[in-house]
């Protein structure tokens, strides 16, 4: 589905959301994946755990046990080691055979704190909404991360990413990392066409260009 505008308050909320969460976890972007704190930092990685909702149903010793697994073998360096996301799909089926459950999201967002220049986390809203862009069924965006993030670096790339560059030319950007924080703005805006604020945020993801007034248009 080719993309000619986007709102600005679709833009606004996902320039919000983005600086809210680098705020949150500059640590952990800024930091070697050898070295990240929602790994390495006991407090840290319950925060992470907790804010992002992952590890529901985990009892506490099955939660310490799997960030073990975490710390073990240089994991989060493999993680990111190829930019297409192999890394991630490879660690889901390791973590599984060593008796946990699949964890891509886990695993998808600690790929983005280490590597937020070609990460995006894995969600379902975002998958959602990325159906929804591109016109095909979320089953085959969520068919591997590889697929997955494939699909979103096509529309970073692209018209949309197009975009975001002209909005993040005229924004306030708090950090160097340019690249990683349009990836965050993405994430962002692809939750709100998923629906993930649906309650709160414009309903209409994109519009035609005589009907989005004020729309950055390419």
């Amino acid at each position: 589905m080719p993309l000619k505008c986007v709102s600005p308050a679709l833009l606004e909320h996902s320039y919000s959301g983005a600086v809210t969460n680098w705020g949150s976890w500059r640590d952990c972007y800024e930091a070697a994946p050898r070295d990240l704190p929602a790994v390495h930092d006991l407090a840290r990685f319950r925060k992470f755990a907790h804010e992002y909702g992952l590890l529901r149903g985990l009892t506490t010793n099955r939660r310490l046990e799997l960030r073990e697994w975490l710390l073990k073998e240089k994991r989060m360096e493999r993680l990111v080691a190829d930019p297409c996301g192999n890394g991630v799909d490879g660690a889901c089926v390791a973590l599984q055979a060593d008796g946990f459950r699949n964890e891509r999201s886990l695993l998808s967002k600690l790929a983005t704190f280490a590597d937020p220049v070609n990460f995006i986390p894995y969600d379902r809203f975002a998958v959602a909404g990325l159906a929804t862009l591109t016109g095909q069924p979320k089953s085959a965006v969520a068919r591997s991360y590889r697929n997955y993030l494939g699909m979103v670096h096509s529309l970073r790339d692209g018209d949309l990413g197009e975009v975001f560059d002209k909005f993040i030319a005229t924004a306030q950007v708090p950090t160097k990392n340019v690249a990683g924080f349009k990836l965050r703005m993405i994430d962002d805006y692809l939750m709100q066409v998923g629906q993930r604020w649906s309650a709160t945020a414009p309903s209409i993801a994109h519009q035609a260009p005589n009907s989005a007034k004020g729309s950055l248009s390419l």
